[in-house]
């Protein structure tokens, strides 16, 4: 596989999109999350099956920046975008799928939209990641680098970067985290299910993802397996972040 920048994964998988046979949806689930949730993992698994939709971030506003970059003339007409992406994501079986973190639902909020209010979806659920700490220091580092995943190609300076990441960063993007988490249980939607990422991401019964198509009614035939591409992103190297942030607010030894 190529690695490519985060920017050329998105343009491939926005170009994708676009040659995608249209279907006609039925079912409708979301997932919410925030980011290093294991969102991108949970996604691939349920996007394998080739019966759950393809539930990625599309209204995050780089893909959304990128539809309007490969279909001249339809900057700012968000519901046009809505309009092409969603019969060309759903898949045979008519199923479409979105994964939406929190804080691309408030960016859209802030411009009078409510993705909620667009779409009516059957099934809303929320994964999560029991582990503030790691997630910080891991959204730290994609911040810092914009390597979001396993797929990106790192830049050249990537280890300068991430060695350049201060413990205030990584409080910075605890307490944005922190955050997210009470606004998406603070009235947000109602949730059909919470997973956490220590459960699924480690479960060989694979029983998270088995409910949403119980929920939603989608026969898994026997010879369906979930299967990812995803790489765990954590380092050794993570240990002593936390280790030096818990002793710089007086926690560690």
């Amino acid at each position: 596989m190529t690695l490519q920048t985060t920017a050329g994964n998105i343009a491939d998988k926005v170009s994708a999109m676009l040659s995608q046979p249209e279907n006609a949806p039925t079912k409708f689930y979301c997932l919410v999350s925030t980011p290093r949730s294991g969102s991108k993992l949970f996604c691939d698994m349920m996007t394998s099956t080739g019966l759950a939709g393809d539930p990625k971030e599309w209204v995050n506003i780089r893909y959304i920046r990128e539809f309007w970059k490969q279909t001249a003339g339809q900057q700012g007409k968000f519901q046009k975008y809505l309009d092409t992406l969603i019969p060309q994501t759903t898949t045979e079986n008519g199923v479409f799928a979105l994964n939406l973190h929190v804080d691309q639902h408030q960016f859209l909020l802030k411009n009078k939209i409510n993705i909620f209010k667009r779409i009516k979806f059957d099934k809303i659920y929320y994964l999560r990641r029991e582990d503030k700490i790691a997630q910080a220091i891991s959204l730290a580092k994609a911040r810092a680098t914009d390597v979001w995943g396993s797929s990106t190609r790192k830049p050249a300076d990537y280890d300068q970067k991430v060695a350049a990441i201060t413990n205030a960063a990584i409080l910075q993007e605890l307490q944005r985290l922190v955050a997210w988490e009470e606004i998406a249980h603070s009235g947000m939607q109602q949730f059909d299910g919470v997973f956490n990422y220590e459960d699924f991401a480690f479960d060989p019964e694979q029983v998270a993802y088995r409910r949403i198509f119980d929920d939603l009614g989608i026969d898994l035939p026997a010879g369906v397996s979930f299967t990812t591409t995803k790489q765990k992103q954590a380092t050794a190297r993570d240990d002593e972040r936390r280790a030096s942030l818990l002793r710089s607010v007086g926690l560690g030894e």
